[in-house]
């Protein structure tokens, strides 16, 4: 049986449906057009984690210790634009980040769908209480399936290898997932924004990317810079 749809993930729905085929056009068209776009939203993920660091005064947090948070978001930012403008100007870029994009897309909606129906024990329900091992699983299965679509692209990888990274993957944008709920919590933050309907902030909606971008791009840098 199915579970049933609220309208929150209508939303959410609705907003990836208006917000993806703009991203893979923006990705398509290039450099420029992807720098400019990864730049936008570096700058908004800035303001986002300020506004997560700066709720914490209601939790006696002293100024120095949200002088250290505001350096760890400067990284937390950097290192996650400069592997995506990175892994898009590599041979094969734009294939490349629509990989992750559809890993990370099939995770995030097979693990709810899977969490749901099957529910079970959860993972760290202190931290964020509505993820469980069966969706971790699910995402893990749907990410592998886009692995294997995507071996038929990728002569150089064997099958079994990127089915395997891909679920691999799938793991690591959870983590980074379980990152910003420990953020927002650690601060008595709900969500990091409100400027995507359904989502909250950019950050909600890219936390899994911050993760997987950095990890994609060192397996492209080992590989010759080079992955399709």
């Amino acid at each position: 049986m199915l579970p049933k749809i609220s309208d929150n993930l209508k939303k959410r729905i609705i907003s990836a449906g208006m917000l993806a085929p703009v991203v893979l056009i923006i990705i398509w068209l290039g450099e420029a057009w992807f720098s400019t776009m990864i730049a936008f939203v570096a700058v908004i993920m800035s303001f986002e984690w300020y506004g997560i660091i700066s709720s914490g005064s209601d939790k006696k947090i002293s100024d120095e210790e949200k002088r250290k948070w505001i350096t760890y978001g400067i990284l937390y930012v950097g290192i996650f634009s400069s592997s995506l403008l990175f892994l898009r100007n590599i041979d094969g870029g734009f294939g490349v980040v629509s990989l992750i994009l559809l890993i990370i897309w099939a995770t995030d909606i097979a693990a709810y769908f899977a969490g749901s129906i099957i529910k079970g024990p959860k993972i760290y329900p202190k931290i964020s209480p509505n993820k469980t091992w069966a969706g971790l699983i699910g995402g893990m299965v749907a990410a592998g399936f886009v692995g294997a679509f995507a071996s038929v692209f990728v002569h150089s990888v064997d099958l079994f290898v990127m089915v395997f990274l891909c679920s691999f993957l799938a793991v690591v944008s959870q983590a980074g997932d379980f990152f910003e709920s420990w953020i927002k919590r650690k601060f008595g933050v709900k969500d990091s924004g409100t400027i995507i309907p359904g989502h909250g902030g950019l950050m909600d909606r890219l936390d899994g990317f911050v993760c997987v971008s950095p990890v994609f791009a060192l397996i492209a840098i080992l590989n010759g810079s080079s992955f399709f």
